[in-house]
């Protein structure tokens, strides 16, 4: 494994799925390491993992863990491979055994423990709605449902529904509810749907964060912030008090130091969509990708 260049302020730590958002940061003497590259040599972090990672230029050093989806990383799976996938079931412990040891031997802005559970939307929306804060009207469900006031989301950071189609928030669609013909059915998370003329999103990032808004055409079927790059404005969104007081309260609730908040707003006050721990920045026109990556930098720094 090359070794991080002394001179690296911070180290961020993900799967290959993230390679864009490091690449952002890689300018900025923040180190990039992969997952799968720590824990290619098995037996140096079993017996000395102190020694391994003081090594490797990890131990005490601040650094932010960013997987992309806890569930990709874990379970690639194969339904028709037995062996395959056991060998994918023990790499999933070691890998939490990974994030055990960073936890304990690194500097790292949030904890991956917490990262993962505040990926769990459903987790995330009903403690939210418990402290008095606007969601919209969410619930899982199994089956196929054709009511069209409702939308479809996958209930964790995990995108990929098969090799071949992925999708973040959709009208119903029995082909997903189907798996591509198979019997079993997956819950998926329900959420009523909103029209609303713009969207946004807050990256939160330690005391900071910068904010874009997205026209968002109502009646569209397309309703992902994904699908309207075009109509993100170039110029931050600047927040209200009110906005501001929601953002600091869900601060407060996660623990989180990282993450991104999707809202619009709904009778004068924000109605949050979703929170993202493992969100990601580098598909961001510019010059908002910038912006962020500089508070990212200046965190990383800080710390």
């Amino acid at each position: 494994m090359r070794l991080a260049d002394p001179k690296s302020r911070a180290a961020f730590i993900s799967s290959p799925i993230s390679q864009a958002d490091a690449t952002s940061l890689s300018s900025l003497q923040v180190a990039h390491y992969r997952i799968d590259d720590i824990i290619e040599r098995y037996d140096d972090l079993i017996n000395d993992p102190a020694c391994y990672l003081s090594g490797i230029g990890l131990a005490d050093r601040v650094a932010l863990y960013h997987p992309g989806s806890f569930e990709e990383l874990l379970f690639p799976d194969s339904a028709e491979d037995s062996e395959f996938n056991f060998c994918q079931r023990q790499r999933a412990t070691f890998v939490r055994y990974l994030e055990f040891l960073l936890a304990k031997y690194c500097r790292l802005i949030d904890d991956p423990d917490q990262q993962r559970k505040w990926s769990n939307k459903l987790v995330q929306l009903s403690v939210f709605k418990a402290c008095g804060i606007s969601v919209p009207n969410t619930t899982s469900r199994s089956k196929m449902d054709h009511r069209a006031d409702y939308v479809m989301k996958v209930i964790s950071e995990s995108r990929a529904i098969s090799p071949d189609t992925s999708f973040y928030c959709q009208p119903f669609n029995q082909d997903i509810f189907s798996g591509g013909g198979g019997t079993s059915t997956v819950p998926f998370m329900v959420q009523e749907r909103l029209d609303f003329a713009e969207e946004y999103r807050t990256y939160m990032i330690g005391n900071d964060f910068v904010c874009i808004s997205l026209a968002r055409p109502l009646g569209v079927q397309a309703i992902d912030v994904h699908e309207f790059l075009d109509e993100i404005e170039a110029t931050p969104h600047v927040p209200s008090s009110v906005e501001l007081r929601i953002f600091e309260k869900l601060q407060e609730i996660t623990g989180l130091k990282i993450f991104s908040i999707d809202y619009c707003i709904k009778d004068g006050a924000p109605c949050i969509l979703e929170i993202n721990p493992l969100t990601s920045w580098s598909w961001l026109p510019e010059p908002l990708q910038t912006q962020v990556t500089e508070k990212y930098s200046k965190l990383l720094g800080e710390c």
